[in-house]
């Protein structure tokens, strides 16, 4: 059993009036992360990191799933409900344009330098551009290393070859942060990252959201997915915010 708590609202660094200027928006990577490991407090977090251990391959393979339905799940919707055509999901990834991208742009592997969670989730067919092995919380690292005061090389060219104007990079995962007392079962939420980029390589935006705390055991298969799939209800509020909602 799982028991919901709501959290805050959603955090916009950037120009939020220029990206209601464009039409098309391209989805160069979208990322499921592993989860973050807690480390404090320590009796607390060795309890729920050893409860979490008991299904690690659940969650790399949820992950891996995850990231294929909820790229999808963001092409359908942006092109449902936004006045922004979304360039994401299975058929684009495997479109002549993007596959190219691996003939022209450094591709690096999802690998990641933990003996737990060895992989972060991409889409099927799509790439990873970055550089995140030594990082076992890739959240973390997007969010740490894509700035919006510093122009990105990769991005620009990535941009340039799809001949994209504006280019996005979509991140999310799940954080325990709320210690149960001497218990596995501590409060979570979903993080969601979406960070949209000039074909010049600078960051139009970044946006981003937690779901509410989610209380759920750490060995919970069904709340783990559960706790995931709050992407969703995380990518409505990104896009409400944003204000490019059809009228």
């Amino acid at each position: 059993m799982f028991s919901l708590t709501s959290c805050g609202g959603v955090s916009i660094d950037g120009n939020v009036h220029e990206l209601k200027t464009y039409d098309t928006i391209a989805v160069i990577q979208f990322v499921v992360s592993p989860p973050e490991v807690p480390i404090f407090p320590l009796i607390d977090a060795a309890i729920y990191n050893s409860a979490v251990d008991e299904i690690v391959t659940d969650i790399l393979d949820t992950n891996q799933l995850k990231a294929n339905d909820l790229a999808e799940y963001t092409r359908e919707y942006f092109n449902e409900n936004t006045s922004v055509f979304l360039l994401c999901g299975q058929d684009y990834f495997n479109s002549p344009s993007y596959s190219s991208l691996k003939d022209k742009i450094e591709i690096f592997s999802t690998e990641l330098d933990d003996a737990d969670f060895s992989e972060m989730a991409i889409p099927t067919h799509s790439y990873n551009f970055f550089d995140v092995f030594e990082n076992a919380f890739p959240l973390n690292y997007f969010y740490s290393n894509l700035d919006l005061n510093k122009p990105n090389e990769t991005i620009a060219k990535i941009a340039k070859e799809l001949n994209q104007k504006v280019v996005a990079i979509i991140v999310t995962g799940n954080i325990p942060f709320n210690p149960g007392f001497f218990s596995s079962r501590w409060g979570t939420y979903n993080k969601t990252i979406i960070f949209f980029y000039r074909d010049n390589g600078t960051m139009i935006l970044s946006a981003s959201v937690n779901s509410e705390e989610i209380k759920a055991k750490g060995s919970s298969r069904q709340g783990y997915s559960f706790i995931i799939d709050k992407y969703k209800d995380n990518l409505k509020e990104i896009i409400e915010e944003l204000k490019i909602l059809k009228k």
